[in-house]
């Protein structure tokens, strides 16, 4: 199986990523008041989304890196 390759590479960019997906989720909790974040937090959203980011292959290429690339 050939190695994948991630969109985003830089520790900057993926660092610029996790804090999107944070502001988002919370932004999203505040703005809608859905029920579903009365069940499942935010945080959860949050520990999630980066793992089917770095695990989700299209085309071999993922968006995140799944591993240290120091």
């Amino acid at each position: 199986m050939p190695e994948s390759t991630a969109l985003i590479t830089s520790p900057i960019g993926v660092l610029a990523i996790l804090c999107v997906v944070a502001g988002f989720f919370f932004y999203l909790e505040k703005a809608t008041g859905a029920k579903l974040f009365q069940f499942l937090p935010p945080l959860l959203f949050i520990y999630i989304t980066p793992v089917i980011l770095s695990n989700v292959d299209i085309g071999g290429t993922t968006m995140m890196p799944n591993q240290s690339i120091i």
